[in-house]
């Protein structure tokens, strides 16, 4: 348990650190536009968790122990809109293709909905104004 755990923190550590660079270097690309930093280490993590998550040439090679600092850690941090896009794949391979509408609209809404709150509650509550 503790190895995993060790794994999945330097892989976390390594992920941050990447989401900081990659998703800088992407916003100085465009300022004073949409945040294309934010976007492009989303659909990298996407991309990166997809194909780690089915590609079964990393089953082979792949310890139990690089999954977890590549999957949970380093994409973990990278970005969790990652595991959102791979689970919503995997809800409509399975044919659940409602739920997985659904799973996107919820976790839209919701999302923007916690967002909204945590805004107001800080401005309302936390400013220092």
């Amino acid at each position: 348990m503790w190895k995993d755990i060790a794994f999945v923190a330097l892989g976390g550590s390594m992920g941050a650190v990447s989401r900081y660079l990659v998703s800088g270097w992407g916003n100085r690309l465009a300022p004073d536009s949409i945040p294309y930093g934010t976007m492009m280490v989303n659909v990298l993590g996407c991309f990166l968790l997809g194909l780690l998550m089915g590609g079964t040439l990393f089953d082979s090679w792949l310890l139990r122990h690089h999954k977890l600092a590549l999957g949970a850690g380093f994409l973990g941090s990278f970005t969790t809109f990652s595991t959102f896009g791979v689970e919503t794949i995997r809800l409509a391979q399975n044919d659940q293709l409602a739920l997985a509408g659904f799973y996107v609209g919820i976790k839209i809404v919701l999302g923007l909905a916690a967002a909204g709150l945590g805004v107001y509650i800080g401005q309302t509550f936390l400013s220092a104004r």
